[in-house]
């Protein structure tokens, strides 16, 4: 998938030469999760800012260029059209593909665009960013980026990134693909595909659940599954430098609280005290540097949750990703499903994102021994 990202905040200034006029200006990107590949095709590209009853106040139609790196955004606000029009700060710019064939509205259309379940003409999917609320005058914007996502009951879930070109502090594609699916498990009419049956048993029969998401980063799969299963706990942890994004977005979910974790570190005491039925993990196998912390992490909250099942979403960028696997056997922890998601991308070749369940050696035993599944 494609991320819209702004390069750095929108700007806003008075223009020098029309008196009432401000200039909003803003740069973007269309790249992938990591940042390191850009769209290879041309989208057309709309920018509009709205005020706060989505009143549209100025629009502007561009194209991003497959050649192209970055792309330019400016619109003019004119306070005596704001008069007369009546708009109704605070404003907020979207810049979105205006053909609407790229943008999935909701979770369940990123899982239906990437199986193919749509005749959208889109192999994959562009995701739409929104900048945070503005006046009309010279003043500086927060530097965030947000992306909207319908859930099922229609209630919207709003995740709030950082702009610029850092990795840090986005959402990236094992995370949006976890997400959708949790979201679709959680539906009473969903059968689980067989990869995904004991994750699809816990979430519809485990009264209350009690969840530990490790890396959590800007919180999307924590705050799913929170939305999505409301009797469950969750706590997400991340490191301190993901403390900001993550406390504002969990704020959206009542049922979730943050908290440091560092995997290189003995387990908190609220961590290493509470008996978990799940553990979520998205997109933190890529660093092979951090892999042996992280399966120490998992070893050591097995000890403290025997029974617990892990849910890991992983898109396998290098070969160096299978030292995880091999850690994993190292400490008795077995794989006991598997589930693949096609991620289709635009101008370039389709990828996948792998879902993988584990469980500690001994509840693995018991599980074989119940259902032969393992």
């Amino acid at each position: 998938m494609h991320y819209i990202r702004f390069l750095k905040p929108p700007q806003i200034t008075r223009d020098a030469k029309v008196p009432d006029h401000h200039i909003l200006y803003a740069k973007i990107t269309v790249v992938n999760d990591l940042g390191e590949s850009f769209l290879w095709c041309d989208i057309p590209i709309e920018a509009t800012i709205r005020d706060s009853n989505g009143v549209t106040v100025a629009t502007q139609s561009l194209v991003w260029k497959c050649e192209k790196r970055q792309l330019e955004v400016r619109l003019a606000l004119s306070e005596k059209k704001a008069r007369k029009e009546k708009y109704k700060p605070p404003y907020q710019l979207s810049v979105w593909p205006s053909t609407g064939d790229f943008t999935p509205y909701n979770l369940a259309k990123v899982l239906s665009i990437n199986r193919g379940q749509t005749n959208r003409p889109a192999d994959g999917a562009v995701l739409r960013g929104l900048s945070a609320t503005f006046k009309a005058t010279a003043e500086s914007i927060r530097p965030v980026i947000y992306r909207h996502f319908k859930l099922n009951g229609g209630v919207t879930m709003s995740i709030d990134e950082d702009t610029g070109e850092s990795i840090a502090r986005h959402i990236w594609d094992a995370g949006v693909i976890l997400s959708a699916l949790l979201e679709e498990l959680s539906l009473p009419s969903s059968t689980p595909p067989p990869g995904l049956r004991l994750l699809g048993d816990l979430i519809k029969t485990v009264p209350q659940p009690s969840v530990l998401e490790l890396g959590t980063g800007c919180g999307i799969v924590a705050i799913t599954f929170a939305l999505s299963v409301p009797d469950s706990r969750i706590i997400a942890t991340d490191l301190e430098e993901a403390a900001e994004v993550a406390s504002d977005n969990l704020e959206q979910a009542t049922n979730t609280s943050y908290m440091n974790l560092d995997w290189s570190e003995p387990l908190p005491l609220r961590v290493a005290h509470e008996n978990f039925d799940l553990i979520l993990v998205a997109d933190c196998t890529y660093n092979p540097d951090v892999v042996p912390y992280l399966v120490s992490t998992l070893a050591k909250l097995i000890k403290k949750s025997p029974s617990v099942l892990i849910c890991l979403a992983m898109k396998v960028r290098h070969a160096s990703e299978a030292v995880f696997f091999d850690l994993m056997k190292e400490h008795g922890i077995v794989q006991v499903g598997k589930h693949s998601e096609r991620v289709g991308n635009l101008g370039d070749e389709d990828e996948s994102v792998d879902i993988y369940l584990f469980k500690g050696a001994e509840a693995a035993k018991v599980l074989k021994r119940v259902s032969g599944l393992v």
